[in-house]
């Protein structure tokens, strides 16, 4: 099991939990205004770069893919989107829960 293995808690203004394990990945969360993301599937990773590919999904209108990368800090990911440009789209924390 490598670091970003593991159950995390988003932190705010995400609420909700991740689950990566063994090459799967369940995400689900809520924002501050309400909007509710859930997502599962697989997912490849590169060094500190991961794609996740969506095989279950609450809103089917969205890419299936979902790119990020993130840095491991003691029992937080350092996380953040990023489109087909490698911009960042949004970012965030996550604890992992021990």
């Amino acid at each position: 099991m490598n670091e970003f293995e593991g159950t995390f808690n988003y932190t705010p203004p995400l609420t909700g939990q991740g689950i990566m394990l063994q090459g799967y990945y369940v995400y689900m969360a809520n924002d501050s205004i309400g909007n509710n993301m859930g997502h599962g599937g697989t997912y490849i990773q590169n060094k500190d770069t991961f794609t996740n590919k969506r095989l279950y999904n609450l809103n089917t209108t969205i890419n299936p893919e979902l790119c990020w990368v993130g840095n491991m800090k003691e029992d937080t990911i350092v996380w953040a989107v990023i489109n087909d440009a490698k911009q960042k789209t949004s970012h965030g924390y996550s604890l992992k829960i021990r």
